[in-house]
């Protein structure tokens, strides 16, 4: 609930666990990616997905999700962290930070999984980036072949 948000949050737990985002075992780094699908619209996360040096790692978590070592656990990891992107493609730095960043590519990369809740995610970052951004994000996915990349998808 929100008094337990609260608390993981004082005590610095945001960056304690997001540096477990990045941790060689990947169980580690799937629960820690979990955690922030819970934290997507808070203003202390969101600093962290507005930095584009930052929200380059967390995109290429969602590209992720066909590693061979070992694939549920990249499939969850990319799946938490599509979620997260999801979420907080509603706020305008993030989104503007997503297209600094190429964001096309993993887009493109989730489309591409034929596994219905990569897609699903990819297709509302779509929908969130259009919404927040507009015209900007709607050039950006079509000079990217997301938009093509979307028609496939949907045949």
């Amino acid at each position: 609930g929100e008094p337990e948000v609260q608390k993981f949050i004082s005590l610095k737990g945001i960056s304690i666990v997001h540096y477990l985002v990045f941790s060689e075992h990947l169980m580690v780094r799937r629960a820690a990616t979990e955690v922030f699908c819970n934290l997507q619209n808070d203003e202390k996360f969101l600093k962290i997905l507005r930095q584009p040096d930052k929200l380059r790692l967390w995109l290429g978590l969602c590209e992720d999700w066909d590693n061979n070592n070992d694939p549920i656990e990249c499939y969850a990891t990319a799946r938490a962290a599509s979620g997260t992107l999801a979420m907080a493609a509603n706020d305008e730095t993030v989104a503007n930070a997503m297209i600094q960043e190429d964001c096309s590519k993993t887009l493109l990369s989730l489309l591409s999984s034929e596994k219905a809740e990569l897609i699903y995610r990819a297709l509302v970052i779509i929908i969130s980036l259009v919404d927040t951004i507009g015209k900007k994000a709607a050039e950006h996915l079509g000079e990217g072949n997301v938009i093509q990349a979307i028609a496939v998808v949907i045949k």
